[in-house]
Protein backbone atom coordinates (compact mmCIF):
# COMPACT_ATOMS: atom_id res chain seq x y z
CA UNK A 1 0.00 0.00 0.00
CA UNK A 2 1.06 3.58 -0.56
CA UNK A 3 -0.09 6.52 1.54
CA UNK A 4 -2.18 8.77 -0.64
CA UNK A 5 -0.81 12.32 -0.65
CA UNK A 6 -3.41 15.04 -0.17
CA UNK A 7 -6.12 12.63 0.92
CA UNK A 8 -4.86 11.35 4.28
CA UNK A 9 -7.18 12.51 7.03
CA UNK A 10 -9.43 14.38 4.58
CA UNK A 11 -12.10 11.70 4.30
CA UNK A 12 -12.56 11.13 8.02
CA UNK A 13 -10.90 12.18 11.24
CA UNK A 14 -10.74 8.54 12.41
CA UNK A 15 -9.08 6.91 9.40
CA UNK A 16 -6.15 7.11 6.99
CA UNK A 17 -6.47 6.38 3.27
CA UNK A 18 -3.86 4.53 1.22
CA UNK A 19 -3.61 3.48 -2.39
CA UNK A 20 -3.83 -0.26 -2.97
CA UNK A 21 -1.14 -1.24 -5.50
CA UNK A 22 -0.60 -4.08 -7.92
CA UNK A 23 2.89 -5.68 -8.04
CA UNK A 24 3.82 -3.33 -10.89
CA UNK A 25 2.93 -0.30 -8.77
CA UNK A 26 -0.37 0.49 -10.47
CA UNK A 27 -2.93 1.91 -8.04
CA UNK A 28 -6.18 -0.06 -8.20
CA UNK A 29 -8.10 0.75 -5.01
CA UNK A 30 -8.43 3.09 -2.05
CA UNK A 31 -7.73 1.35 1.26
CA UNK A 32 -9.19 3.04 4.32
CA UNK A 33 -7.51 2.04 7.59
CA UNK A 34 -8.67 2.63 11.16
CA UNK A 35 -7.15 1.45 14.43
CA UNK A 36 -9.51 -0.75 16.45
CA UNK A 37 -9.16 -2.99 19.49
CA UNK A 38 -10.53 -6.53 19.51
CA UNK A 39 -12.55 -5.45 22.53
CA UNK A 40 -14.65 -3.15 20.31
CA UNK A 41 -17.80 -5.01 19.30
CA UNK A 42 -19.08 -2.43 16.80
CA UNK A 43 -16.04 -1.04 14.95
CA UNK A 44 -16.35 2.18 13.00
CA UNK A 45 -15.35 0.96 9.53
CA UNK A 46 -17.57 -2.13 9.71
CA UNK A 47 -20.48 0.23 10.28
CA UNK A 48 -19.44 2.18 7.18
CA UNK A 49 -18.93 -1.00 5.14
CA UNK A 50 -22.43 -2.24 5.94
CA UNK A 51 -23.94 1.12 5.02
CA UNK A 52 -22.07 0.98 1.72
CA UNK A 53 -23.25 -2.59 1.18
CA UNK A 54 -26.82 -1.40 1.59
CA UNK A 55 -26.34 1.47 -0.89
CA UNK A 56 -24.47 -0.32 -3.69
CA UNK A 57 -25.76 0.12 -7.23
CA UNK A 58 -26.14 3.90 -7.46
CA UNK A 59 -23.77 5.82 -9.76
CA UNK A 60 -22.86 8.34 -7.03
CA UNK A 61 -21.98 5.70 -4.41
CA UNK A 62 -18.41 4.32 -4.49
CA UNK A 63 -18.03 0.62 -5.20
CA UNK A 64 -17.29 -1.42 -2.09
CA UNK A 65 -14.54 -3.95 -2.81
CA UNK A 66 -14.13 -5.53 0.61
CA UNK A 67 -13.77 -5.27 4.38
CA UNK A 68 -11.19 -6.87 6.69
CA UNK A 69 -10.60 -6.71 10.43
CA UNK A 70 -7.29 -7.66 11.98
CA UNK A 71 -6.00 -7.68 15.58
CA UNK A 72 -5.23 -3.95 15.67
CA UNK A 73 -6.69 -2.39 12.51
CA UNK A 74 -9.71 -2.67 10.25
CA UNK A 75 -9.81 -1.87 6.54
CA UNK A 76 -12.29 -0.99 3.79
CA UNK A 77 -11.32 -1.35 0.13
CA UNK A 78 -13.14 1.04 -2.22
CA UNK A 79 -12.85 2.06 -5.84
CA UNK A 80 -10.03 4.55 -6.36
CA UNK A 81 -11.33 8.10 -6.72
CA UNK A 82 -9.81 11.50 -7.38
CA UNK A 83 -9.65 14.82 -5.56
CA UNK A 84 -12.40 16.34 -3.47
CA UNK A 85 -14.48 19.30 -4.58
CA UNK A 86 -13.07 21.25 -1.65
CA UNK A 87 -9.59 20.74 -3.09
CA UNK A 88 -10.84 22.00 -6.44
CA UNK A 89 -11.87 25.29 -4.84
CA UNK A 90 -8.63 25.68 -2.86
CA UNK A 91 -6.46 24.99 -5.90
CA UNK A 92 -8.03 28.00 -7.58
CA UNK A 93 -7.48 30.24 -4.52
CA UNK A 94 -11.16 30.28 -3.67
CA UNK A 95 -12.37 30.73 -7.23
CA UNK A 96 -15.86 29.36 -7.78
CA UNK A 97 -16.65 26.49 -10.10
CA UNK A 98 -18.56 27.11 -13.30
CA UNK A 99 -22.36 27.18 -12.79
CA UNK A 100 -22.82 24.26 -15.19
CA UNK A 101 -20.33 22.22 -13.15
CA UNK A 102 -22.13 23.03 -9.90
CA UNK A 103 -25.43 22.15 -11.56
CA UNK A 104 -24.12 18.73 -12.62
CA UNK A 105 -22.83 18.09 -9.11
CA UNK A 106 -26.19 19.20 -7.70
CA UNK A 107 -28.20 16.82 -9.87
CA UNK A 108 -25.98 13.88 -8.98
CA UNK A 109 -26.01 14.63 -5.26
CA UNK A 110 -29.79 15.12 -5.19
CA UNK A 111 -30.12 11.71 -6.82
CA UNK A 112 -27.67 10.23 -4.30
CA UNK A 113 -29.55 11.69 -1.32
CA UNK A 114 -32.86 10.44 -2.65
CA UNK A 115 -31.28 6.97 -2.95
CA UNK A 116 -29.99 7.16 0.63
CA UNK A 117 -33.27 8.32 2.07
CA UNK A 118 -35.30 5.70 0.20
CA UNK A 119 -33.04 3.11 1.83
CA UNK A 120 -33.67 4.72 5.21
CA UNK A 121 -30.16 6.19 5.51
CA UNK A 122 -29.24 9.69 6.69
CA UNK A 123 -25.66 10.67 5.76
CA UNK A 124 -25.20 13.40 8.41
CA UNK A 125 -21.93 14.81 6.99
CA UNK A 126 -22.56 16.25 3.52
CA UNK A 127 -19.75 18.68 2.61
CA UNK A 128 -17.38 19.49 -0.30
CA UNK A 129 -14.58 17.30 1.06
CA UNK A 130 -16.94 14.30 0.99
CA UNK A 131 -17.70 14.64 -2.73
CA UNK A 132 -14.92 13.20 -4.90
CA UNK A 133 -14.14 13.28 -8.59
CA UNK A 134 -14.28 10.03 -10.53
CA UNK A 135 -11.23 9.71 -12.83
CA UNK A 136 -12.73 6.79 -14.75
CA UNK A 137 -15.89 8.81 -15.50
CA UNK A 138 -14.95 12.52 -15.57
CA UNK A 139 -18.55 13.75 -15.63
CA UNK A 140 -19.43 11.93 -12.40
CA UNK A 141 -18.77 12.53 -8.72
CA UNK A 142 -19.09 10.15 -5.78
CA UNK A 143 -20.38 10.78 -2.25
CA UNK A 144 -18.06 9.28 0.38
CA UNK A 145 -17.50 8.93 4.13
CA UNK A 146 -20.51 7.06 5.49
CA UNK A 147 -19.12 6.59 8.99
CA UNK A 148 -21.64 8.95 10.62
CA UNK A 149 -24.66 7.55 8.79
CA UNK A 150 -27.68 6.35 10.71
CA UNK A 151 -30.73 4.30 9.78
CA UNK A 152 -34.13 5.90 10.19
CA UNK A 153 -35.70 2.52 10.97
CA UNK A 154 -33.70 1.99 14.16
CA UNK A 155 -34.38 3.47 17.58
CA UNK A 156 -31.47 4.72 19.68
CA UNK A 157 -32.75 7.81 21.50
CA UNK A 158 -30.36 10.41 22.84
CA UNK A 159 -29.92 10.55 26.60
CA UNK A 160 -31.93 13.64 27.65
CA UNK A 161 -29.31 14.34 30.33
CA UNK A 162 -26.49 14.46 27.80
CA UNK A 163 -25.23 17.81 26.54
CA UNK A 164 -26.36 18.29 22.90
CA UNK A 165 -23.51 17.66 20.49
CA UNK A 166 -23.16 18.56 16.83
CA UNK A 167 -23.12 15.65 14.40
CA UNK A 168 -21.10 16.32 11.26
CA UNK A 169 -19.02 19.41 10.47
CA UNK A 170 -19.80 22.87 11.85
CA UNK A 171 -19.58 24.86 8.57
CA UNK A 172 -21.92 22.48 6.76
CA UNK A 173 -24.40 21.11 9.31
CA UNK A 174 -27.97 22.39 9.40
CA UNK A 175 -29.16 25.15 11.70
CA UNK A 176 -31.43 22.61 13.41
CA UNK A 177 -28.42 20.46 14.29
CA UNK A 178 -26.68 23.46 15.86
CA UNK A 179 -29.85 24.15 17.83
CA UNK A 180 -29.66 20.64 19.32
CA UNK A 181 -32.20 18.90 17.08
CA UNK A 182 -32.35 15.12 17.38
CA UNK A 183 -32.62 12.88 15.44
CA UNK A 184 -31.22 14.08 12.11
CA UNK A 185 -33.36 13.59 9.03
CA UNK A 186 -33.40 13.96 5.25
CA UNK A 187 -34.03 17.68 5.71
CA UNK A 188 -30.67 18.13 7.45
CA UNK A 189 -28.83 16.34 4.63
CA UNK A 190 -30.50 18.55 2.05
CA UNK A 191 -29.61 21.75 3.92
CA UNK A 192 -25.96 20.63 4.08
CA UNK A 193 -26.06 19.93 0.34
CA UNK A 194 -27.38 23.43 -0.38
CA UNK A 195 -24.53 24.98 1.64
CA UNK A 196 -22.09 22.77 -0.27
CA UNK A 197 -23.43 23.83 -3.68
CA UNK A 198 -23.51 27.51 -2.72
CA UNK A 199 -19.88 27.22 -1.60
CA UNK A 200 -18.94 25.67 -4.94
CA UNK A 201 -20.90 28.34 -6.79
CA UNK A 202 -19.41 31.31 -4.91
CA UNK A 203 -16.10 29.96 -3.60
CA UNK A 204 -17.00 30.94 -0.04
CA UNK A 205 -19.72 31.16 2.61
CA UNK A 206 -20.19 34.03 5.12
CA UNK A 207 -19.16 31.83 8.08
CA UNK A 208 -16.61 29.60 6.34
CA UNK A 209 -13.38 31.32 7.45
CA UNK A 210 -14.41 31.80 11.07
CA UNK A 211 -12.84 29.50 13.71
CA UNK A 212 -14.75 26.20 13.71
CA UNK A 213 -14.01 24.73 17.09
CA UNK A 214 -17.06 23.01 18.52
CA UNK A 215 -15.64 23.69 21.98
CA UNK A 216 -15.51 27.45 21.43
CA UNK A 217 -18.91 28.90 22.37
CA UNK A 218 -18.09 32.19 20.61
CA UNK A 219 -17.31 30.41 17.33
CA UNK A 220 -20.37 28.22 17.64
CA UNK A 221 -22.64 31.19 18.36
CA UNK A 222 -21.18 33.18 15.46
CA UNK A 223 -21.67 30.39 12.92
CA UNK A 224 -25.20 29.71 14.16
CA UNK A 225 -26.21 33.39 14.03
CA UNK A 226 -24.65 33.90 10.60
CA UNK A 227 -26.37 30.82 9.17
CA UNK A 228 -29.75 31.94 10.49
CA UNK A 229 -29.27 35.40 8.98
CA UNK A 230 -28.16 33.78 5.72
CA UNK A 231 -31.39 31.81 5.57
CA UNK A 232 -33.32 35.10 5.60
CA UNK A 233 -31.58 36.34 2.44
CA UNK A 234 -33.85 36.92 -0.56
CA UNK A 235 -32.16 34.74 -3.16
CA UNK A 236 -34.62 35.84 -5.83
CA UNK A 237 -32.62 39.08 -6.07
CA UNK A 238 -29.41 37.31 -7.09
CA UNK A 239 -28.26 37.38 -10.71
CA UNK A 240 -27.52 33.64 -10.64
CA UNK A 241 -30.35 31.41 -11.83
CA UNK A 242 -28.79 28.50 -9.99
CA UNK A 243 -28.43 30.59 -6.84
CA UNK A 244 -32.13 31.48 -6.96
CA UNK A 245 -33.15 27.84 -7.02
CA UNK A 246 -30.66 26.84 -4.34
CA UNK A 247 -32.25 29.53 -2.18
CA UNK A 248 -35.64 27.99 -2.91
CA UNK A 249 -34.36 24.59 -1.78
CA UNK A 250 -32.86 26.10 1.38
CA UNK A 251 -36.21 27.69 2.21
CA UNK A 252 -37.91 24.31 1.92
CA UNK A 253 -35.60 22.60 4.37
CA UNK A 254 -37.22 24.51 7.24
CA UNK A 255 -40.39 22.42 7.34
CA UNK A 256 -40.80 19.28 9.40
CA UNK A 257 -40.10 16.19 7.25
CA UNK A 258 -42.56 13.36 6.95
CA UNK A 259 -42.03 10.89 9.83
CA UNK A 260 -40.73 7.39 9.09
CA UNK A 261 -43.55 4.96 8.36
CA UNK A 262 -42.52 2.87 11.33
CA UNK A 263 -43.02 5.90 13.56
CA UNK A 264 -39.52 5.51 14.93
CA UNK A 265 -36.92 8.25 15.41
CA UNK A 266 -34.69 8.93 12.43
CA UNK A 267 -31.31 8.06 13.91
CA UNK A 268 -29.31 6.72 16.82
CA UNK A 269 -27.33 8.46 19.52
CA UNK A 270 -24.06 6.55 19.29
CA UNK A 271 -23.44 6.65 15.51
CA UNK A 272 -22.42 2.98 15.61
CA UNK A 273 -25.46 0.72 15.42
CA UNK A 274 -25.74 -2.69 17.05
CA UNK A 275 -24.83 -5.36 14.51
CA UNK A 276 -27.82 -7.44 15.53
CA UNK A 277 -30.03 -4.61 14.30
CA UNK A 278 -28.36 -4.60 10.90
CA UNK A 279 -29.49 -8.01 9.69
CA UNK A 280 -33.13 -7.16 8.88
CA UNK A 281 -32.09 -3.79 7.44
CA UNK A 282 -29.61 -5.37 5.05
CA UNK A 283 -31.99 -8.12 3.96
CA UNK A 284 -34.81 -5.87 2.82
CA UNK A 285 -35.27 -2.64 0.96
CA UNK A 286 -36.54 -0.23 3.62
CA UNK A 287 -39.67 1.38 2.22
CA UNK A 288 -39.24 5.05 3.08
CA UNK A 289 -40.24 7.72 0.59
CA UNK A 290 -38.30 10.94 0.11
CA UNK A 291 -40.05 13.43 2.46
CA UNK A 292 -42.82 15.20 0.57
CA UNK A 293 -41.70 18.79 1.13
CA UNK A 294 -38.14 17.90 0.08
CA UNK A 295 -39.35 16.08 -3.02
CA UNK A 296 -41.35 19.15 -4.03
CA UNK A 297 -38.30 21.38 -3.58
CA UNK A 298 -36.18 19.03 -5.69
CA UNK A 299 -38.85 18.77 -8.39
CA UNK A 300 -38.74 22.55 -8.71
CA UNK A 301 -34.95 22.84 -8.59
CA UNK A 302 -33.85 20.07 -10.96
CA UNK A 303 -35.34 21.70 -14.11
CA UNK A 304 -33.35 24.83 -13.22
CA UNK A 305 -30.18 22.75 -12.90
CA UNK A 306 -30.87 21.23 -16.31
CA UNK A 307 -31.33 24.69 -17.86
CA UNK A 308 -28.00 25.85 -16.42
CA UNK A 309 -26.20 22.76 -17.69
CA UNK A 310 -27.61 23.24 -21.18
CA UNK A 311 -26.46 26.88 -21.42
Amino acid sequence: MRRRRGIDGALTKTSVVFQGLQPDGTAIAAIKQSRVSLRIERPFLRHEARILQLLQGHKSIPRLLGYFRGPHFEYIALELLGETLKEQIHQEDGAALLPETVARVGMQMLSALEHLHKQGVVHRDIKPSNVLLCPAEPNLVRLVDFGLCSLTDLVRPRDPRAHPSIVGSLPWCSVSVQDGKWPLTASDDLESLVYTLLFLLGGDLPWYDFPRSLRDPVALAHVTTTKKSFREVDFSATDSLLGVHLGFMLEHTTGEPDPPRSGKPASDSNFILAMDDWVPCLERNIDLTFPLHLAQACDEAIPAFIRVVSL
